[in-house]
């Protein structure tokens, strides 16, 4: 794998991000120091930043690999697992965005009712848990991570 191909996530969420702070900067209005540098600026840098995730927690997955410092990596059923709730966390917020979204357009004319509001507020929470879980997976791996390249005698 190439450092162009490694990195290339990073540049496509960059732009998608920059993408979507400029249009989401057309509907505020104030300083336009705000709406038109900080706020693309900032949302290129979550685009950046959650599609170099996607791709870390694709690489734990599917190959069952995690690079850690100084030529050390974990490999198995914890590096999936990892990859695993990397890759949940995202999904689950699409999927909570898509049905709040659908519930919304459906109930225009009536009040959410106390089910969907624990619905959405549920869902939101294992997201949200669902980076913590990882990183604490990871940090608790990192004592067992294994040296990628080793010399035999």
């Amino acid at each position: 794998m190439t450092k162009w191909q490694y990195w290339s996530p990073l540049l496509v969420g960059g732009v998608i991000g920059e993408i979507y702070g400029l249009q989401a900067s057309m509907n505020i209005g104030g300083s336009p120091l705000i709406s038109m540098g900080v706020l693309p600026l900032a949302s290129a840098l979550v685009g950046a930043i959650q599609l170099q995730l996607a791709m870390f927690a694709a690489q734990a997955l599917f190959a069952a690999v995690l690079p850690v410092p100084f030529g050390k990596s974990i490999r198995g059923t914890k590096c999936r697992v990892i990859g695993f709730l990397m890759l949940f966390g995202p999904l689950i917020a699409v999927f909570f965005m898509l049905s709040g979204a659908f519930v919304y357009l459906g109930g225009q004319r009536h009040t959410v009712t106390l089910f969907w509001q624990i619905w959405f507020i549920g869902w939101a929470a294992v997201a949200a848990l669902c980076y913590p879980a990882a990183l604490a997976m990871y940090l608790y791996s990192l004592p067992t991570a294994k040296p990628d390249f080793q010399i035999e005698d």
